[in-house]
């Protein structure tokens, strides 16, 4: 004999998978929202804290103190009466006395009267020790940004260097009145000076050959712009 399932027992299980399903539905809901939740606040767990970094970077930035570059090194040049003329590196706040020094000295023709040794040098500072006899009484050749013409009677910024006929008189020009001359700059200008105030006078032009930085060609410009 064939057996008959009871339809009623039939839709009862029907009704039961049914439920089951839902539940499951149910849940499957709950657990994708709960871990969409948990991920959004984690990400905005991250960036807060990004931020919060990031803050605190600029902050530490804008706390950082600027470094100042500060010279450590002068250049001088030294002429006139002393051992070893010429250029030397000097430490910030070194004295004239110091300079002379490095020169080698003063020499037994030197005349400091006029310098005052403890005075500070400057960067690019000329500083010249004139000799005995030849310093303008009042003056400082040391001084930075004047120069004295020993033994000429004039100083940086006169006009006791230019004749009546606009020729330049190279013993008593002072440096503004030298860079009148072609081919003179106030590099040329220094160099003249202190050749003059360590040997005297020129007595011939062609003395200024002598120069360094004067040859034939220079000195060809300038023989017509100069007297003695």
């Amino acid at each position: 004999m064939r057996s008959h399932t009871n339809p009623r027992n039939w839709k009862q299980k029907l009704n039961e998978n049914r439920a089951l399903i839902r539940a499951a539905a149910v849940i499957l809901v709950i657990i994708a929202a709960a871990v969409l939740f948990v991920g959004k606040e984690n990400n905005d767990t991250i960036s807060i804290q990004k931020a919060g970094e990031s803050g605190a970077v600029q902050k530490a930035g804008a706390e950082t103190p600027k470094i100042v570059e500060r010279q450590t090194v002068l250049y001088i040049d030294m002429e006139g009466e002393v051992k070893r003329p010429g250029v030397y590196e000097m430490k910030p706040g070194a004295r004239i006395f110091e300079a002379v020094r490095k020169a080698g000295g003063l020499t037994g023709k030197a005349d400091t009267r006029t310098i005052n040794q403890a005075e500070k040098v400057t960067d690019g500072q000329l500083i010249v020790i004139p000799r005995k006899g030849q310093g303008e009484e009042g003056t400082n050749p040391a001084e930075s940004g004047r120069r004295s013409s020993a033994g000429t009677g004039t100083t940086e910024g006169s006009t006791g260097g230019t004749s009546a006929q606009g020729l330049i008189n190279i013993n008593t020009a002072s440096e503004a009145d030298l860079q009148k001359i072609p081919g003179v700059g106030p590099v040329t200008a220094g160099k003249i000076i202190a050749y003059r105030t360590q040997n005297g006078r020129f007595q011939r032009k062609e003395e200024l050959k002598n120069v360094s930085g004067i040859g034939e060609k220079t000195f060809g410009k300038m023989e017509s712009m100069i007297t003695l």
